[in-house]
């Protein structure tokens, strides 16, 4: 009888956990996006730990912990809502970004408008205009900053 350890079966989990490493080594530019891909596709195929293993032999951490799994928790998806996510710096601790101003002046700006049209004199036809304009400016600002963000999986 052979005494090699019986491979450990991963999770759903362990295979998103892992996905999310790599997304993280793409983002910093450990991985350009062929790469990345081919890695993403290889995590979401893995059965095993030893599966996962040879992905992230010559990347630091983040890694999987290969004796008890990774930690799903710990790399889970971006939050809802007007705050942005955390990002982790060159020392492993994590930068909170904090508020999504442009979010909430996006959220503000057509009630604004609104409200000036109807009680300013004249109309205040010129409020939407000025809406419409500042619309436009902040989708263009959020555009090229999710431009910024990795590919979706």
């Amino acid at each position: 009888m052979s005494m090699d350890p019986v491979p450990r079966r991963i999770s759903d989990g362990d295979r998103d956990a892992a996905v999310e490493m790599l997304r993280e080594h793409f983002e910093l530019g450990r991985l350009d996006e062929s790469e990345f891909s081919d890695r993403m596709q290889s995590a979401l195929a893995a059965r095993t730990m030893q599966d996962l293993t040879p992905l992230f032999s010559d990347l630091p951490d983040p890694r999987p912990d290969e004796t008890g799994g990774s930690s799903p928790a710990s790399y889970s998806r971006p939050p809802a809502g007007n705050r942005l996510p955390d990002r982790k710096d060159r020392s492993g601790g994590v930068q909170p970004r904090g508020t999504d101003y442009l979010a909430i002046a996006q959220g503000i700006v057509w009630p604004v408008a609104i409200f000036l049209m109807i009680f300013t004199r004249g109309g205040g036809w010129y409020w939407i205009l000025a809406a419409i304009v500042v619309s436009v400016i902040i989708n263009q600002v959020r555009a090229g900053r999710d431009r910024r963000q990795p590919p979706p999986y």
